[in-house]
């Protein structure tokens, strides 16, 4: 008689998707090193290893939901539904990595930046001030400093931020409030010179 501990990967999977608890966590079990492997190959900005395993093992959910095995085995399928969700995810980090040092729009209430003026020579006198503002940032705020603005120009919370970075809220509070202290300095001296 075979026990669930020798059935393939393909049956697990079936009898996961029904709703055996005992075959998803077999299934788990047995793809956690693939995804760990995978995860150690790929870098999510702002983030670490651990958030990409998690990502991945948001894949493999995904692969056994999904999983129909007229179309093919499950391992190779759990590998692509696993590295998609990855890629997803480092994806979407590198399109928000620098948002705050991208986008004029978090400046706006900063800087007095006429976003909506239409005048080339506007948006160009802009441009150049946000550009400035971003050697600013670069130059002046600590690596904690600019990642947590960044997570908060994202739109996470002081909470978000806090579990995150695996860090006390308060600590989180006075590292965004020195980068806005710096970035306002900063604007002040530049308003002083106009």
């Amino acid at each position: 008689m075979t026990t669930i501990t020798h059935t393939s990967h393909d049956a697990l999977a079936v009898a996961a998707r029904a709703g055996d608890d005992g075959a998803l966590r077999l299934l788990v079990e047995r793809f956690r090193p693939m995804v760990r492997a995978m995860a150690r190959e790929r870098f999510i900005p702002g983030g670490d290893h651990d958030d990409l395993v998690q990502e991945g093992m948001v894949g493999l959910w995904h692969a056994i939901r999904d999983f129909d095995p007229t179309a093919g085995p499950f391992g190779p399928f759990a590998r692509l539904c696993v590295d998609r969700q990855m890629w997803a995810a480092v994806t979407k980090a590198n399109r928000y990595r620098h948002r705050v040092l991208h986008d004029a729009s978090v400046y706006e209430d900063w800087m007095d930046i006429a976003v909506t003026e239409e005048d080339p020579a506007v948006i160009s006198d802009s441009m150049e001030s946000v550009e400035m503002l971003q050697r600013h940032i670069r130059a002046t705020l600590s690596s904690l400093e600019t990642q947590v603005l960044q997570m908060y120009a994202a739109g996470a919370s002081y909470d978000d931020i806090a579990d995150r970075l695996e860090m006390h809220r308060k600590r989180i509070d006075n590292a965004l409030q020195r980068a806005r202290r710096k970035i306002s300095e900063y604007r002040d001296r530049e308003l002083a010179l106009v």
